[in-house]
């Protein structure tokens, strides 16, 4: 007995970090899940409510979220206007100090030029800033610190895990940056289904004419005859290049302007959420890599 209590302090001292218990961070979705994974790595346990694949808008909470809640020891989302539903669970179970949202300065707390050296007059009504790596780059700092402060959490390897993957968003940004002024304005120019490019655009010269939806979401209605006409005189007279569709969505509006106006089918991008496991798009730096392929391949094709 004497040896095992021996063992046991020499593990204790040689490995303290396997004696603590792992915080729960608990994010409202697959992306800033796979921020806490990349800032903290093994020094927490991370979980996405809303998984692979998921339409954020429509994901509908269940037992197991309620349950995954009240187990955090950190929550993460991104701001209450767009996850209203896990805004009520905090609210209904009352915990709002476990709750960090990384994005309200630019979302319901509206745009802020100083900070993010960004302004764009469509962003406000587009909550999906995950899109833009400056913005990211806020909300990664944001979400160290407050890693920083679980207990069991190593805040130096931290520091050096947040500042390599900030590194990383700027290597991103710098070369979609460059491989995006390598297309002419002239040819950067789409329509949307529904508003929630803007951010990606406004961020890389990007200009949307026009969207058939006029929503952040994928609930709005068709399109009235009046809107779809005017599109089509807007796509020929501002030389629109592409059409843009959520990856996965039906989407007969936007394929029936695609036919009116001669321009190629809808191309197909992932903008809500990350990929299953094992695919090309299920980190996020990989999903920024998709999206700017998905619309330069084409750009550079044209003659």
């Amino acid at each position: 007995m004497k040896h095992l209590r021996r063992l046991c302090l020499w593990l204790f001292l040689a490995f303290p970090e396997a004696w603590a218990a792992q915080p729960n961070v608990t994010c409202s979705f697959t992306i800033p899940a796979d921020w806490v994974q990349n800032i903290c790595g093994q020094d927490v346990k991370v979980q996405a409510l809303a998984g692979p694949n998921t339409d954020l808008h429509e994901f509908q909470p269940g037992p197991a979220t309620a349950r995954a809640i009240l187990s955090a020891d950190l929550i993460v989302g991104i701001d209450p206007l767009l996850e209203p539903w896990l805004n009520e669970l905090i609210i209904s179970n009352n915990l709002s100090g476990k709750v960090i949202w990384l994005g309200k300065p630019w979302i319901s707390d509206g745009d802020d030029p100083k900070s993010a050296s960004h302004a764009c007059g469509s962003c406000k009504t587009d909550p999906h800033i995950w899109t833009d790596p400056v913005l990211v780059q806020l909300m990664v700092e944001k979400l160290a610190a407050a890693c920083a402060q679980l207990d069991g959490v190593d805040p130096t390897k931290l520091a050096k895990q947040k500042d390599a993957y900030l590194q990383s968003i700027q290597e991103l940004h710098r070369r979609l940056s460059t491989e995006f002024s390598k297309i002419p304005a002239a040819r950067r120019i789409v329509v949307t289904h529904h508003n929630n490019f803007s951010r990606f655009a406004e961020r890389y010269g990007i200009k949307v004419a026009g969207v058939i939806l006029e929503s952040a979401t994928t609930e709005a209605a068709d399109p009235s005859a009046k809107h779809l006409a005017a599109l089509i005189q807007r796509v020929r007279s501002e030389h629109v290049s592409l059409i843009i569709c959520d990856r996965g969505e039906r989407a007969p509006a936007a394929e029936l302007l695609a036919r009116e106006t001669g321009l190629p089918p809808p191309l197909s991008i992932n903008l809500d959420s990350l990929d299953k496991p094992g695919t090309r798009g299920d980190t996020w730096l990989g999903m920024m890599n998709e999206i700017a392929t998905t619309l330069i391949t084409p750009w550079k094709e044209l003659r």
